[in-house]
């Protein structure tokens, strides 16, 4: 009978410690992202701005659909395949020719991501992009995901180095 009395307790801990996590857990994220390109400003914009290469530098993406690339452009952002899929909605919110380009993303009950970008010519043959991330949970589950914001950034970050062979191998 201890034993019983034991595991319920555990349980009932556990079931606290969770919920306690998912309370205290922050509701949303914001950092920045910078990168400097050896390239020219246009190449960087058209490469870094065409929905099409998507899938080659940003990781878990798998297919990319919708529109051109106008403000208030919709597309649908595939990560994964299969039972584990996820779609993120983006609509393009900003869009300066070689200066800024910026989307609001939504998965739905997960996150809405708000990704504004700078282009910034720092000389003919180096463009660098400034990116300003916001990140808000949507359900509590997603909740869990905003602890570790090292991480979050570090993801962005390595999608850029991605972004930045792309560019200065093209």
């Amino acid at each position: 009978m201890n034993f019983v009395k034991y595991v319920g307790i555990f349980v009932l801990f556990m079931v606290v410690a969770v919920i306690g996590l998912i309370f205290f857990s922050p509701k949303e994220n914001s950092f920045m992202v910078n990168i400097d390109i050896q390239a020219p400003m246009d190449k960087t914009f058209e490469i870094a701005t065409d929905y099409s290469k998507i899938p080659e530098w940003f990781e878990g993406v798998t297919k990319v659909s919708g529109d051109d690339k106008g403000v208030g452009a919709k597309y649908e952002v595939q990560f994964g395949n299969g039972e584990r899929t996820m779609i993120q909605k983006q609509k393009i919110t900003a869009l300066e020719n070689n200066k800024r380009h910026a989307y609001k993303g939504v998965v739905e009950d997960y996150i809405e991501i708000l990704s504004d970008t700078e282009f910034e010519r720092i000389d003919s043959a180096t463009t660098r992009l400034k990116t300003s991330i916001n990140l808000k949970a949507t359900s509590a589950k997603s909740r869990l995901f905003m602890n570790n914001k090292k991480q979050l950034k570090g993801q962005y970050v390595k999608n850029y180095e991605s972004l930045k062979q792309l560019i200065e191998n093209n």
